[in-house]
């Protein structure tokens, strides 16, 4: 993060402040989460128990967790910039105005692409007290 700030005189400024953001993030591949004498393509012995539903999905539900890696990637580049103006009214208080920009680049979307840009205006006025 930078943050530049020109001072013209004394009641006046002129500010400048950036980001930049490369968030890469994923699961490590899942191996052995179930215990070797835990079965997992069935019912313990195969034939459904009390309770259980014949017909339920979990009966045919291979339960393996190893390509979870696959699809947990996250890969972002994130840009945020904003230039202002600040003006001293009084001692105590002060207008402002901005305009920020934000660039967001999603390299590996999966359910949801989050590329996309914004442009903010923004003003308004300081009291310090």
């Amino acid at each position: 993060m930078t943050d530049f700030t020109f001072q013209i005189n004394p009641r006046n400024e002129l500010y400048l402040n950036g980001s930049y953001a490369l968030t890469d993030a994923a699961f490590n591949q899942l191996v052995n989460v179930f215990a070797e004498d835990v079965p997992t393509e069935f019912f313990p012995d195969g034939l459904p128990g009390p309770g259980e539903d014949p017909n339920s999905a979990l009966r045919f539900h291979d339960y393996d967790l190893s390509p979870i890696n696959e699809y947990s990637k996250i890969e972002l580049e994130q840009l945020r910039l904003t230039l202002g103006y600040r003006f001293q009214v009084f001692k105590n208080m002060g207008l402002f105005a901005a305009v920020s920009y934000w660039d967001v680049e999603d390299n590996q979307p999966y359910i949801e692409d989050y590329t996309g840009e914004v442009t903010l205006l923004q003003g308004g006025f300081n009291w310090n007290f």
